[in-house]
């Protein structure tokens, strides 16, 4: 089962424990999403977690593309290695497939790792690999293709 631990105080709880939690709106202004778990001391998962994001524009085979560095505390681990936080890039560009993450135990060891990647995306420390295929169905000129 895995364990939740608060972003404020650093309490952590059972799954058990987690849900009997108060629960609350997660946007007041849009009820719409839902309630999320509320802490004893006053933090509210998923709302007030620890986050920094960093965009870096960098030269790619298609020209400048932005990729984003994306470092947060993750609020759920499991017992018996809990990683509580972790590093992402990602991109929007639907001309690359880019997802790299790391887990941290801290959030010195996040904030290390952020820097580092947004240093090596910054002095051009990257490569670009062909590393997926295509899939086409290719259809009997009789079957309207």
């Amino acid at each position: 089962m895995a364990e939740y631990r608060c972003g404020k105080c650093g309490r952590v709880y059972t799954e058990n424990e987690y849900r009997k939690l108060e629960r609350v709106l997660f946007d007041p202004d849009h009820p719409r999403l839902g309630f999320v778990s509320k802490c004893d001391c006053g933090y509210v998962f998923h709302r007030d977690t620890w986050r920094i994001r960093t965009d870096v524009e960098v030269d790619t085979p298609r020209g400048k593309r932005i990729f984003t560095v994306f470092s947060e505390f993750l609020e759920i681990g499991e017992p018996s290695d809990p990683m509580w936080y972790e590093t992402t890039v990602i991109t929007d560009s639907i001309e690359f497939e880019c997802f790299q993450m790391w887990k941290h135990r801290t959030k010195e060891e996040a904030v290390r790792m952020h820097e580092a990647v947004v240093n090596a995306l910054r002095n051009g420390n990257y490569v670009f690999e062909v590393s997926t295929w295509c899939f086409n169905v290719i259809l009997d000129k009789d079957a309207g293709g």
